[in-house]
């Protein structure tokens, strides 16, 4: 499928004019917007502070701090994680294949190599097109012990730690950033019949929004499927089996490098292979080429895909869509012009597209429609909810060592609205039950979580409960009262970044709560985890 400011571009060089509907939208509060930023930009909700200092008028100096913060590289990540789809529990290979015997870190770790290099470019200001030119991929201490790879810093050691470092392949593959990563080709193999048509595809559509798969085809119902040669005839004769392959099958020729012949072997599936590189000519019978462009095989793939102009344009289209959360159609070409005009114009810094993505009126008023029905709100991704509960609350759900939405083995991953890089290619963007089921046990365990910690700090010292003695009656006096009052007023605004009156229906509510809970359990501190727990989960926690 032709991107959609190809498209608009198309249509003006036919000189074909395209009306554009004017909508009068209605800007969301100043307060939701800076919420909206801050989830979107870092994982995490703005603090009171910050939501006061905030310039709605002029946001740059927000926006930018936003993206320095260190949650923004994870934001990026998370934000391309649908895309590239390498973030899974099945690959053909398991860590005890390399007598690693951390099966979680192992495929978690594989699954991060080409996002963590997306991520490394942006939060260093480096042009986009360094995804596919970079001479390293990025590898942690995993990696380190299972590919054939060297850290490129000082100390050349990766072993065994967190940290994720540049390092590149010392196996002889031509380095072309995400393309040369082992990842994507673990996770997008190819059989002898399909021959590298699959990861010509793969990185057709990632790294150019061309996929060939989209494209309507008639197939004569007289060719017999099953019979390789009549395949191959329909392939090289059928004109619409001609339309595709005279230019998917010279791109899958750049990948025989990575051909395993026993994808099961951790040899054979780690390292690769530039013996192989001409085994274009016994399954594909042509050469490499870049969609009529000569190529001199892999060592160009990633230059030449740099320097085509569908790169940057499908840049902006993910991720305008991702931080609209909308499916893109033609009728936004035009506004997505403006966006890649400010890529452009940047270099190709995805700060700058993504700086001029959230200044636009579309996203401030969380959807461009003109129904007045509509509802300008978007739905937390499940790594957003995750991220912005821990900052606030400093939980995070483990189960022995598993973390609960990181995996979908003894995880909830999926039941929460996740991806699992296969079966559930993208994330929810609507509620559903299980979503809200898993947002309600998040909300309580992690409100008890942080009860349990302040209950023994000096007020002074704690982050969600400044007003009030956690352990004492808030109908012992006047002065507790207004105490709890105030920090049912601050609650509001630390969770869900509102500004309720302390005499207002919300804290009246709390109050309510609070006693009720009190008067079953005579508990205190319960009573308050119940109340934040009632906010915590909140239906406009998960809508933003």
């Amino acid at each position: 499928m032709v991107g959609l400011i190809s498209l608009w571009v198309l249509g003006c060089t036919q000189r074909t004019v395209y009306e554009q509907t004017v909508v009068e939208v209605d800007l969301m509060p100043d307060a939701q917007y800076v919420r909206r930023l801050s989830l979107d930009l870092r994982g995490t909700v703005p603090s009171p502070q910050e939501v006061e200092a905030f310039d709605a008028v002029n946001p740059t100096e927000t926006i930018e701090n936003f993206m320095t913060d260190d949650g923004f590289g994870r934001r990026v990540r998370e934000i391309y994680a649908p895309i590239y789809r390498t973030i899974t529990d099945q690959y053909s290979l398991n860590g005890s294949d390399f007598l690693f015997d951390d099966e979680v870190a192992f495929r978690r770790a594989i699954g991060e190599e080409p996002l963590r290099l997306l991520s490394y470019v942006a939060e260093h200001d480096l042009p986009w097109t360094t995804i596919v030119t970079a001479d390293y991929t990025m590898a942690n201490g995993v990696l380190s012990s299972i590919f054939p790879v060297r850290s490129t810093t000082e100390n050349n050691d990766t072993s065994y730690v967190d940290e994720w470092l540049p390092a590149t392949y010392v196996d002889g593959r031509p380095m072309a950033g995400v393309l040369s990563a082992n990842a994507l080709w673990w996770r997008f193999g190819s059989t002898d019949t399909n021959a590298n048509r699959m990861r010509a595809n793969v990185a057709s559509t990632i790294l150019l929004c061309n996929n060939y798969l989209s494209r309507p085809i008639s197939f004569d119902r007289d060719t017999n499927l099953l019979d390789d040669e009549a395949m191959q005839d329909a392939i090289n004769q059928d004109p619409a089996c001609v339309n595709c392959h005279r230019t998917l099958d010279p791109l899958a020729a750049h990948f025989f490098g990575f051909w395993a012949y026993q994808s099961d072997s951790w040899l054979e599936s780690s390292q690769y292979h530039a013996d192989r590189e001409r085994l274009w000519q016994t399954y594909l019978d042509t050469a490499p080429e870049y969609f009529g462009t000569p190529s001199a095989g892999f060592s160009s793939l990633g230059d030449l895909i740099a320097s085509d102009s569908r790169f940057p344009n499908c840049t902006t289209e993910q991720v305008t869509a991702a931080l609209l959360q909308q499916t893109l159609d033609f009728s936004d070409a035009i506004r997505l012009v403006k966006h890649r005009e400010a890529f452009l114009q940047s270099g190709l810094n995805l700060k700058a597209l993504i700086a001029s993505i959230v200044q636009s009126d579309e996203y401030r008023a969380g959807k461009w429609n003109d129904s007045v029905d509509v509802q300008n709100r978007k739905l937390l991704s499940l790594p957003q909810l995750v991220s912005s509960i821990e900052a606030l609350t400093g939980f995070r759900w483990t189960y022995d060592d598993f973390d609960m939405f990181g995996n979908d083995i003894v995880g909830l991953r999926s039941l929460a609205g996740g991806i699992d890089g296969r079966s559930a290619g993208q994330e929810a963007r609507v509620p559903n039950a299980t979503m809200i089921l898993v947002h309600g046990l998040l909300a309580e365990q992690a409100s008890a979580y942080r009860v349990q910690q302040e209950v023994a700090q000096p007020v002074s010292e704690r982050q969600f409960f400044q007003f009030i003695d956690l352990e004492e009656d808030i109908d012992q006096d006047q002065q507790t009262l207004l105490s709890a009052q105030q920090q049912i007023q601050y609650l509001h605004s630390l969770i869900l970044t509102q500004a309720v009156e302390v005499d207002g229906v919300a804290v009246a509510a709390g109050l309510d709560l609070w006693r009720e809970i009190y008067r079953l359990t005579g508990d205190a501190a319960e009573a308050w985890t119940v109340v934040s727990t009632a906010i915590l989960r909140d239906p406009s926690y998960l809508l933003y």
